[in-house]
């Protein structure tokens, strides 16, 4: 090889090199992805759910799957609204969020989405009583125009998260769920 290729090829391999380094270094910068307009609650297989509640304490009320419906489970087994209750399944799987607002646990009372300090609670339990998954709605947050959320599941990395979102889902005060969801 003449000396003019063998400088060039150099040329080419340090060239080579610097563009491997920049790329390398694009890639590796950190991303802040924004799950803007993601779903709280995704993949659940509603044929899964055998059981519903909804509320917490004193105030819990369990649907229970029956056939292709639900029953009032504390009141005597009443069929369930049918429409309502996949309003509300519907609704649950609806509640869109962006960014997390917290992972600390220890600021979970003070948004309201502890299941004692909730506005709303609902919860999606399979046949043997285990959390498929379940939403927390708390205290509205009026600077960002929503109201807090965090999702309950099995995994605590993601049940820590609260978010805030635009679109609360409906639901019901606690002490209402009987007496609307039962079939009349």
């Amino acid at each position: 090889m003449s000396d003019r290729k063998l400088a060039l090829l150099g040329m080419v391999a340090v060239v080579m090199v610097a563009l491997t380094i920049m790329v390398s270094r694009v890639f590796d910068m950190p991303v802040h992805e924004s799950k803007q307009d993601a779903p709280l609650i995704q993949g659940l297989n509603v044929g899964d759910v055998a059981v519903i509640e909804l509320g917490s304490g004193d105030k819990l009320c369990r649907l229970k799957r029956e056939g292709k419906g639900f029953v009032l489970a504390d009141t005597g087994n009443y069929p369930a609204v049918l429409p309502k209750i996949n309003n509300l399944i519907v609704s649950c799987l609806d509640i869109m969020v962006g960014d997390v607002v917290t992972e600390n646990p220890d600021n979970h009372a003070e948004l309201g989405v502890t299941e004692d300090t909730a506005t709303n609670v609902v919860k999606f339990l399979d046949s043997d009583g285990k959390l498929i998954a379940g939403v927390i709605v708390g205290k509205r947050d009026s600077q960002a125009g929503g109201s807090y959320v965090r999702m309950l599941c099995e995994d605590k990395s993601v049940s820590n998260k609260v978010y805030v979102t635009p679109k609360a889902a409906w639901l019901q005060r606690s002490d209402e769920h009987t007496s609307e969801l039962q079939s009349h």
